[in-house]
């Protein structure tokens, strides 16, 4: 399951059982700033860079794969 955290800056992986807080992986650190939303579609994650307006695409060992450049 992956959660965007906004205040935080990355995106959460959770790797465990929902009610398993204790396998969670922070994403995107280096790479994020405002993440907003986030999607998932075939082999792909998009996330939404708020105050960069664009959207990120990661493949799924959250390696940058490409973006999406929007008007703001």
């Amino acid at each position: 399951m992956y959660v965007v955290d906004t205040e935080l800056g990355r995106v959460l992986r959770f790797t465990g059982p929902q009610t398993d807080c204790d396998e969670v992986v922070e994403l995107g650190a280096d790479i994020l700033i405002m993440p907003a939303g986030i999607a998932i579609a075939g082999n792909q994650i998009f996330v939404s860079d708020a105050n960069r307006h664009l959207v990120q695409i990661f493949n799924f060992n959250f390696e940058p794969i490409g973006v999406i450049s929007h008007d703001g």
